[in-house]
């Protein structure tokens, strides 16, 4: 992902759209850990999420783009059951989370794939 950040930074960047954002996977499997532990009636954000929404966490992956003003669309990649990654493209606009896995063997149910992702919902 930060390959992807650095190359989106660039003045030609290779990218459609100037409006993207690329998520750290420590960053990710924070926002993940955070999910799982937190009352879901009352979700409180702490700085370093407000930090990121404002394109300013983590550290190697500053833009000062803020989320929905400046990013319509987030790339991540997530670990799903500890042994296998998909990839997320999260279109905050449309509010639709595309799930990209290249062997679907691995998460046969549709409904355990959406449970996984459901942080990011």
């Amino acid at each position: 992902m930060l390959m992807f950040h650095r190359r989106s930074m660039q003045s030609t960047s290779p990218f459609a759209s100037p409006r993207i954002a690329f998520l750290d996977r420590w960053f990710v499997k924070s926002w993940v850990n955070d999910f799982e532990k937190q009352d879901k009636k009352t979700i409180e954000l702490s700085d370093m999420y407000n930090k990121a929404f404002n394109g300013e966490y983590p550290e190697q992956f500053v833009t000062r783009k803020k989320w929905f003003k400046d990013v319509d669309n987030l790339f991540l990649s997530h670990l799903i059951n500890g042994n296998h990654w998909v990839s997320l493209h999260i279109d905050l606009h449309k509010v639709i989370i595309y799930v990209y896995d290249n062997i679907l063997s691995v998460v046969k149910d549709n409904k355990k794939l959406q449970e996984e992702c459901r942080p990011f919902t």
